[in-house]
């Protein structure tokens, strides 16, 4: 009798895979985000030239920041199927159009296609002019900022506690 009704109370649990997903690619995708930065900044800094080639530290921050982008776009993709809150495609994909944190969704929104802008950029960079990839690629600190604004005021790993601390 204990088995069969341990067994139906498990039953009943309802694991929400979705928003495992979702948090986990979120912080994932940040501290890809970071490291893409972080690599970016000291790779141009006129000291690291010893510590690491320039063209392989710039390779790595290429690919740390596409791997940030398909994390970011995997947290997107799974808010469509967010069981507790009813996110659509456009409130995921329009910024400011979500009925839910509009401002704090549509800073997600804004920092994904700036994300898709500077990864795009960065691989097509010998395709542009270098002042038009520099003034792009300043979109980083507004990025940046937005990101820790969504993540610290709609994450619900930073409310409180290490989490947030360390963000």
């Amino acid at each position: 009798l204990f088995l069969k009704k341990r067994r139906n109370m498990s039953n009943d649990i309802q694991i929400p895979w979705d928003w495992y997903i979702i948090r986990t690619s979120a912080l994932i995708g940040f501290l890809l985000l970071y490291l893409a930065i972080f690599f970016g900044t000291v790779s141009c800094l006129p000291g690291i030239k010893k510590y690491f080639l320039r063209l392989r530290s710039l390779n790595f921050h290429c690919w740390i920041s596409l791997q940030a982008l398909l994390f970011a776009m995997i947290h997107a993709i799974f808010l469509l199927f967010h069981q507790f809150i009813k996110f659509s495609f456009a409130d995921v994909f329009i910024p400011f159009h979500s009925k839910f944190e509009p401002i704090l969704v549509g800073l997600g929104t804004i920092v994904f296609y700036l994300m898709v802008i500077l990864v795009v950029t960065s691989y097509a960079r010998k395709y542009i002019s270098q002042k038009i990839w520099r003034s792009i690629h300043f979109l980083n600190i507004i990025l940046y900022i937005f990101s820790i604004i969504h993540a610290i005021y709609l994450g619900t790993d930073l409310k409180s506690g290490m989490m947030r601390e360390i963000f």
